[in-house]
């Protein structure tokens, strides 16, 4: 979870150096309700966007993002089509990158052993992904320095910094 919230300020600041990033722990993965209120909360608190990142205890923050009428971004899986128009996107986790990879390396003779593996941006392991409905409302210049920022994580001029 820090690593999410990290990343994500990392992310925030890097855009908007004088950002403020708020940030709050429903202690849940599975209570709607609960991230609904608050994202609520932080709405009222004055938030933009509310990134979730608490499985379907954050189905509750695309509930609340609608109908505050702001901006959420989902996690794990695509979530833009459980808000349209308030979702911006959603960062991916693609188990089926890590499963088809292990299954080919075993396949392939590079015997899979136990331990940690990590399938980040560059394996395709995780991704961000803009809403349909969204892209065609940034700018060009914004969807061109997002794809800057992609590369440089890529090549490694961007570091993401581990959570603390």
């Amino acid at each position: 979870m820090r690593n999410f919230l990290g990343g994500y300020e990392q992310g925030a600041k890097y855009a908007a150096p004088d950002v403020k990033v708020n940030s709050v722990f429903a202690g849940t993965f599975d209570d709607p309700a609960k991230g609904s209120e608050l994202a609520q909360a932080l709405y009222g608190q004055g938030s933009d966007i509310v990134y979730n990142v608490a499985g379907p205890t954050g189905e509750g923050v695309m509930q609340a993002s609608a109908a505050a009428d702001k901006y959420s971004i989902g996690v794990d899986i695509d979530m833009c089509g459980t808000a349209p128009g308030n979702v911006l996107g959603s960062m991916l986790k693609r188990g089926d990158i890590a499963v088809y990879t292990l299954i080919k390396d075993e396949v392939g003779g590079n015997k899979v052993t136990a331990g940690t593996r990590t399938f980040d941006l560059k394996s395709g392991g995780v991704e961000f992904k803009v809403c349909d409905d969204i892209a065609p409302k940034i700018p060009a210049e914004v969807t061109a320095k997002l794809d800057d920022i992609k590369k440089g994580i890529l090549d490694g001029k961007i570091v993401i910094a581990k959570a603390k």
